[in-house]
């Protein structure tokens, strides 16, 4: 199952990331050989309105990646979420099991005790204990890792929102000085 939930896992980040290309592929970037403009002849402030009205469209591009990048932020975020859910289920599972296995072994004691059985029995049933407690603290550790994978993706999320807000800052200000041109 550990195998199925890490395929699943890079297949949604794969999904992600095509989802992401897509959306980058599709915003259009100024193009870097410079282009000769209408209004070159019309005098410097003309160029000047020109190189504003470019950055204005870059910064523009800028901040739908950061839009981008703050959506995508949230669907790992989803995703380290769902998987938390599933390890915990695995936790309780394992506790379960545990419990069965302890329960199990006194009865043997008691059997053992009473000499219906062998202390075989009993040696197997400690031996199943002990390995359904071992799998009970791996399902525990595997729960604090994703939480810590949880807390992470938000982290990640706050720092796609702050480069958002500078880019959308960013822009405010250059169409502000824009329109001070004109």
């Amino acid at each position: 199952m550990g195998m199925s939930l890490t395929t699943a896992g890079a297949r949604a980040r794969l999904r992600l990331l095509g989802v992401a290309c897509v959306v980058l592929a599709a915003i259009p970037l100024p193009s870097a050989v410079p282009q000769e403009r209408p209004d070159a002849d019309a005098g410097p402030r003309a160029g000047q309105n020109q190189d504003l009205k470019d950055m204005v469209a870059l910064q523009e591009k800028q901040v739908a990646i950061k839009r981008a990048v703050v959506r995508v932020a949230d669907a790992q975020k989803n995703i380290a979420v769902a998987k938390l859910k599933v390890l915990k289920t695995k936790v309780s599972a394992a506790a379960a099991s545990e419990a069965l296995a302890k329960t199990k072994m006194q009865r043997f004691k008691q059997l053992v005790n009473e000499g219906s059985v062998g202390v075989e029995l009993l040696n197997e049933a400690e031996i199943s204990l002990r390995s359904a407690s071992g799998l009970r603290q791996e399902a525990e550790d595997a729960v604090l890792v994703g939480e810590a994978e949880v807390h992470l993706e938000m982290a990640r999320r706050e720092v796609a929102e702050a480069q958002l807000a500078l880019a959308e800052l960013r822009l405010k200000q250059l169409r502000e000085r824009l329109a001070s041109k004109k």
